[in-house]
């Protein structure tokens, strides 16, 4: 029995318009597009309609030396020729473009061969002579961006043409000395004694071109406008010179800092750094006081003293600079305020109070008191705290803190607060003195003729285990003299020879 034969498949419509056979390719035209236009394959196909394998297959007929591969994908945008390229046909074609109304609104084109092929471009950049930094410039700005037209020059060279075609009004005509000139002609020339960007800043504030180029850079020039003449009249200012003598003998001999001698001297901070620098005189690793753990806390209390009679911006200057409350000459410099604070002795925690409220700050009306003492012989209103406690005993009414500094007192503050719990009497708490607890005197171990604590006894040479050892000892019963003296070891032993002897006595 015969197989039927299969039904035949029908065949897809093919998607790709295979070329008319009719047709035959222009060989010279292919040759002149490809040699004398710079054309690849790819664009000679789509332009006469063939297909790209066919062209190949021309050029190879022909024997026509094939072009460099063009530069990968990747570096044809990252490249500033690419750049250039995208930037010259957004300007002469998009109308969204900021520099459009430059270019294409005024008739400036881009040929079609440029526009179209980026590897035209290219080559065309590189066989011109491109540099890096070199821009591509219009030889007749009236005509547009083709290859007889264009030319790459320096930023130098094109700030002149534009000069010359009124560019922006930093590059427009300059006219001094009887000249008119660019911004960037009158740098290079001879006369100008200043750079480009301090040419540019005096004449956008009105000074005349003449003076503007010939002042010299360490010049300052004052400019008055008089409300009766239309015109401005300038005058040239020198800097204030420097007297060097007052400022050594001011920072070698009065020991002032460099800031204070440039406000002294009337300079300013960087030309007094300067001048000590070349002069040998400035010690930047010199030692200070202010590098001691001790003259941390001083210097800022002496900075709080200083601020606060002296800087009219510091919170508390209403009541102390501006109530007439001053600090005296010899403390106005840190090491004298040192001396003075060892003297009188100083410790970590006290705070400066003046014995007399209506005088300044000197060394003859100023003493170290605690925090609360400060606060409450300060003659400004601070905010006041309620004390937890109130305690009224022997008529008097005060703190528990007040309280437990009295010299009555025998306890210390957190004491004072427990036998007050308890609802012990205001002055029994106060008065009754320490006394040591029972379990102190429990705790106390006797032995070779000494009373000691547990601690104590673990420290001792004589005791031959750890303090954790000896007291499991002398919680199962052991005496402390055996606890003490008896090796670990040894006495496991003895303690079990003593359970096996007493279980055969039981038996």
């Amino acid at each position: 029995m015969k197989k039927p034969s299969p039904t035949p498949r029908r065949k897809k419509p093919s998607s790709v318009v295979e070329p008319d056979p009719r047709r035959t390719i222009d060989r010279e035209a292919v040759r002149g597009l490809y040699v004398n236009n710079g054309l690849g394959c790819k664009e000679i196909a789509n332009r006469l309609g063939f297909s790209e394998f066919s062209i190949h297959r021309v050029l190879r007929n022909l024997k026509v030396a094939r072009h460099k591969p063009d530069p990968p994908l990747n570096a044809k945008w990252r490249s500033a020729i690419y750049a250039v390229w995208k930037s010259i046909r957004n300007r002469c074609r998009n109308s969204r473009h900021r520099s459009f109304k430059y270019y294409g609104a005024r008739g400036i084109g881009i040929c079609n061969e440029w526009h179209d092929s980026f590897s035209l471009f290219y080559r065309w950049a590189r066989s011109s002579g491109y540099e890096p930094r070199l821009s591509i410039e219009l030889v007749n700005p009236k005509k547009g961006y083709i290859s007889t037209n264009c030319k790459w020059i320096g930023a130098d060279e094109q700030a002149e043409r534009r000069f010359e075609l009124g560019g922006k009004p930093a590059e427009q005509a300059i006219t001094a000395f009887g000249e008119t000139k660019g911004l960037n002609a009158w740098v290079n020339d001879a006369r100008c004694m200043v750079s480009v960007n301090t040419l540019l800043h005096r004449l956008e504030n009105g000074y005349p071109p003449e003076v503007a180029l010939k002042t010299l850079p360490y010049q300052t020039l004052d400019i008055r406008t008089n409300p009766r003449r239309s015109k401005q009249s300038y005058k040239v200012r020198k800097l204030q010179r420097i007297d060097w003598n007052e400022a050594l003998r001011l920072y070698k001999h009065e020991g002032l800092s460099l800031p204070e001698v440039a406000v002294r001297v009337g300079a300013n901070y960087s030309s007094i750094l300067t001048g000590m620098k070349s002069r040998g005189v400035y010690c930047p690793t010199a030692p200070s006081i202010l590098n001691s753990k001790q003259a941390a806390p001083l210097a800022r209390i002496w900075r709080h003293v200083f601020e606060r009679c002296t800087n009219p911006r510091d919170h508390a200057y209403k009541y102390y600079g501006a109530k007439g409350v001053t600090i005296c000459a010899s403390w106005r410099t840190f090491n004298n305020f040192f001396e003075w604070a060892k003297a009188s002795n100083f410790k970590r925690g006290m705070c400066l109070a003046r014995m007399d409220t209506n005088k300044g700050y000197s060394p003859k009306n100023c003493h170290w008191l605690r925090r609360g003492d400060t606060t409450r012989l300060s003659d400004h209103p601070s905010s006041y705290v309620r004390p937890r406690w109130i305690i009224t005993a022997f008529d008097e009414t005060k703190g528990a803190s007040a309280w437990a500094r009295d010299p009555r007192c025998t306890v210390r503050l957190m004491s004072l607060i427990a036998r007050l719990k308890r609802r012990m009497p205001p002055e029994e708490a106060i008065t009754l003195p320490r006394r040591n607890s029972g379990r102190t005197a429990k705790n106390l171990i006797q032995i070779f003729g000494e009373s000691k604590g547990l601690a104590s006894w673990a420290k001792d040479s004589r005791c031959k285990v750890s303090i954790t050892t000896l007291q499991e000892r002398l919680h199962e019963g052991f005496s402390a003299e055996v606890a003490i003296k008896t090796r670990p070891f040894k006495l496991y032993l003895r303690k079990s020879n003593n359970e096996n002897m007493s279980k055969t006595t039981k038996q």
